[in-house]
C-alpha cells in the first residue's frame, strides 16, 4: 500500500465502537441416522429443527471441521429451544442430535446487504480485512452461528484506504510465483549469452563419403609444395580469427544487456549487519511529553500530533522544539490519522464520524464537512474524498468545502497529487493526469516506459507522490518498477517481485516507501535498502523497518541496526523519538546532556 494513513490507534478520544459485519452461511444438517439436509440459512435450519418430533430437547453440534478450526469456532454444544440456542454445560451428558456442517459463508453490512457472497471462510475474513485496509477502520465480524468466535479485523500497518489492486476492473494479481532467479543464475546466463553471440557458428556441411577404392598416394614432397600456400593461409586465417575472438571476449559488449541484469535495474545497496544499537549517541534530550499526554500520540513530518487530555482538541507540536504549533477542534471521537502536504508544507489530518481536521507545520488549521459514508483516501499528496455514487472530492488547505473534481470515466481514480486528479487504465500502463480548480493546465496522458522491448505489463499497483508503481513481467520473471509521474513515466527504480509484492505503503514521515523486502525513496523512486531479514513492516523518516516478534531491525543508510527502545518517530535531520516503558515520549539526538 501506498498512502500516510496512521492504521493503528495513536490518537483516540472514548471508545469506538467498530463497523459491525456479520456472518451468515449455509447449513448441512446432519442426523444420527447419517441423513443430510441442506439450509439457506441457520434460521430456516432451526425452523425445520422445531417442527421435527423430538423425545427428548435436541442437541446440535459442530462437525468436526469447525470443531477442530480453534481460531474461528470455540467447540460446544447446544439445546435448540423455541426461542433460540442455549449453550450446554460441557458436564451435561445428553446426546446429540444433529451435526452442523457450515459453507458458502457470506458478509452482510445490515442495512446495505452482502460485500462476500458464498465463498470459503477464509475468503470472506479475507475481504472484510481488504475492506478494513481499504476504509483506515476496524470492522468486528460477528455471527449468530453456534460457536463463531467474533473477530475485530483492524487496518493492517500503513495500508491504503483504496487499495488498487481489489478494485474491480484491474487485472488481477499473478496467482503463479513469479521467477527469481539466483544471482549465480543470472551471471551464468549473462555470460553464456555473450558467448553464443560471439563464438563463430559450427559448420552444417556434410563430408564426403570416402571413396570405396584406395587412392594413388602421391609422392610426400609433390604434394606437401602443392598445399603449402593453402595451408599457411588457413593458419592465418585462423590465427587472426583467434585474436579477434580474444578481442570479443574481455571488450565490452554492445549487445542490449538482457533481462538477467538489465541496465533499468539497480540492485539494493548491501547494508551490514546489525552490530550496532540505533541510538547509540543519542544522549541529548530535547524535550519530553508526560504520559498523560502520550496515550493517544502519533509522529509524522509534520510534527508531534495528541489529543489534549483536557480539551480533546488535536495539537500539534514541533519535533524539533516540542512547542506546541496550533491546536484545532474536533468534532467526535477520531477513527484515524493521516498526513499529506500542502503543496511543500507537510500537514497531518484526523477524521471523525463527521469531518476531516488538518494543521499543517506552519500553523494554519482546517476542518472539512465530511459524510460518515464517504471515504478518504490520502495515497497521493492531497486527501481525496470518494462518495457511493462514484463522486470525487479534493480537500484543500484554504476551501472551506471539499473541492469538486471531475474524473474522466475511462480511467480509476486512485489519488490526488497537489491539484490533479491521477487516474489508471486498467489493464494497459497508461495513466492520465486531470488538473482541477482554477488552472490553465490540460490533462495529460502519461505512459509508462517498459523495461524492455518485449516486457509484459501486468497490472497497477499505486499512483501518488508524483510516482507510479507497476509490475511487469520480462522474460520469464517478475518485478516491480517505479516510475516518475513528472518525467513522463521514466523508469526511477525497480526489484525482482515475490508473492508478498503486492501493496505499495508509504511510511511515516514522507521519506520511505516499502514493498515486499525493499524500500525506496519516496522523493526520488530509487532503492534504498533490501532486507535480508524478512520483509518490511514499516518505516520512520528514512529508515526502514522489518520486525520479528517484539525485535526490529532498522535500515539507515546502508547500515542495519536494532534497539531495545520503541523509537515511534526518526527524521532524516537526526531526532529520535522514544516512548519509555513509563509511557513518557522523549526526543533525542546525538551529544551529551551536558
Amino acid at each position: 500500500m501506498h498512502d500516510t494513513t496512521d492504521t493503528t490507534p495513536d490518537i483516540e478520544v472514548g471508545e469506538i465502537a467498530p463497523n459491525g459485519l456479520i456472518v451468515t452461511a449455509e447449513v448441512t444438517l446432519r442426523d444420527r441416522s447419517n441423513v443430510s439436509v441442506s439450509k439457506p440459512t441457520l434460521d430456516a435450519t432451526l425452523a425445520m429443527i422445531r417442527r421435527r418430533h423430538h423425545n427428548r430437547p435436541p442437541v446440535i453440534e459442530l462437525a468436526p471441521i469447525h470443531a477442530k478450526d480453534t481460531v474461528c469456532f470455540t467447540p460446544g454444544r447446544w439445546h435448540v429451544t423455541t426461542t433460540g440456542l442455549k449453550l450446554l454445560d460441557p458436564s451435561d451428558k445428553a446426546p446429540t442430535t444433529y451435526q452442523m456442517e457450515f459453507h458458502n459463508f457470506s458478509i452482510i453490512t445490515p442495512g446495505e446487504g452482502s460485500i462476500a457472497a458464498k465463498s470459503s471462510l477464509s475468503v470472506v475474513v479475507a475481504a472484510a480485512q481488504s475492506l478494513a485496509n481499504r476504509n483506515v477502520e476496524e470492522f468486528e465480524l460477528t455471527s449468530a452461528l453456534p460457536g463463531f468466535r467474533g473477530l475485530v479485523l483492524s487496518p493492517e500497518s500503513f495500508d491504503d484506504t483504496v487499495e488498487l489492486s481489489t478494485v474491480p476492473e484491474l487485472p488481477p494479481k499473478p496467482t503463479t510465483k513469479p521467477q527469481t532467479p539466483s544471482r549465480l543464475h543470472r551471471l551464468i546466463t549473462r555470460a553464456k549469452r555473450r558467448w553464443e553471440a560471439t563464438r563463430p557458428a559450427r559448420s552444417t556441411k556434410t563430408r564426403p563419403r570416402k571413396p570405396t577404392t584406395r587412392p594413388k598416394i602421391a609422392s610426400p614432397s609433390i604434394e606437401w609444395a602443392k598445399k603449402a600456400p593453402i595451408m599457411l593461409t588457413i593458419g592465418a586465417v585462423v590465427l587472426v580469427g583467434l585474436l579477434i575472438l580474444g578481442l570479443l571476449q574481455f571488450a565490452p559488449s554492445r549487445e542490449t544487456e538482457p533481462a538477467a541484469a538489465p541496465t533499468w535495474f539497480t540492485p539494493a545497496p548491501t547494508a551490514e549487519p546489525a552490530d550496532a544499537e540505533l541510538l547509540t549517541g543519542y544522549d541529548k534530550k530535547l524535550w519530553e511529553l508526560p504520559a498523560d499526554k502520550t496515550a493517544a500520540l502519533g509522529w509524522f513530518k509534520a510534527g508531534v500530533a495528541y489529543v489534549t487530555p483536557d480539551s480533546g482538541e488535536l495539537a500539534l507540536n514541533d519535533t524539533s522544539t516540542g512547542d506546541e504549533i496550533a491546536k484545532a477542534k474536533l468534532d467526535g471521537p477520531i477513527k484515524y490519522t493521516a498526513e499529506f502536504t500542502d503543496g511543500d508544507t507537510p500537514a497531518v489530518a484526523a477524521r471523525t464520524d463527521k469531518s476531516v481536521t488538518a494543521i499543517t507545520a506552519d500553523g494554519k488549521t482546517q476542518s472539512w464537512p465530511v459524510a460518515k459514508d464517504q471515504k478518504l483516501n490520502v495515497t497521493g499528496t492531497t486527501p481525496m474524498i470518494k462518495s457511493k455514487n462514484g463522486d470525487i472530492h479534493a480537500l484543500t488547505v484554504g476551501e472551506k468545502d471539499p473541492v469538486t473534481v471531475t474524473s474522466n470515466p475511462q480511467f480509476l481514480p486512485v489519488s490526488i497529487d497537489n491539484r490533479s486528479l491521477i487516474q489508471i487504465e486498467s489493464g494497459k500502463p497508461r495513466l492520465v493526469s486531470v488538473p482541477f480548480g482554477e488552472t490553465d493546465d490540460e490533462a495529460s496522458t502519461i505512459t509508462l516506459t517498459a523495461p524492455t522491448d518485449d516486457a509484459t505489463f501486468e497490472r497497477h499497483i499505486s499512483a501518488g507522490h508524483g510516482l507510479a508503481v507497476a509490475e511487469w513481467a520480462v522474460e520469464g520473471t517478475n518485478y516491480i518498477v517505479v516510475h516518475s509521474l513528472t518525467e513522463n513515466g521514466a523508469i526511477t527504480g525497480a526489484t525482482e517481485a515475490s508473492p508478498t509484492s503486492q501493496d505499495w505503503k508509504v511510511g511515516r514521515g514522507l521519506e520511505t516507501a516499502i514493498i515486499g523486502d525493499t524500500a525506496f525513496n519516496l522523493t526520488t523512486g530509487t532503492i534504498t535498502a533490501q532486507s535480508t531479514t524478512g520483509d518490511f513492516t514499516t518505516a520512520l523518516g528514512p529508515t526502514a523497518i522489518t520486525e520479528a516478534g517484539a525485535e526490529r531491525t532498522y535500515y539507515l543508510n546502508k547500515h542495519t541496526y536494532t534497539d531495545p527502545d520503541r523509537v515511534i518517530g526518526f527524521t532524516s535531520e537526526g531526532i529520535a523519538l522514544v516512548r519509555g516503558s513509563n509511557g513518557v515520549v522523549t526526543a533525542n539526538e546525538k551529544g551529551s546532556t551536558k
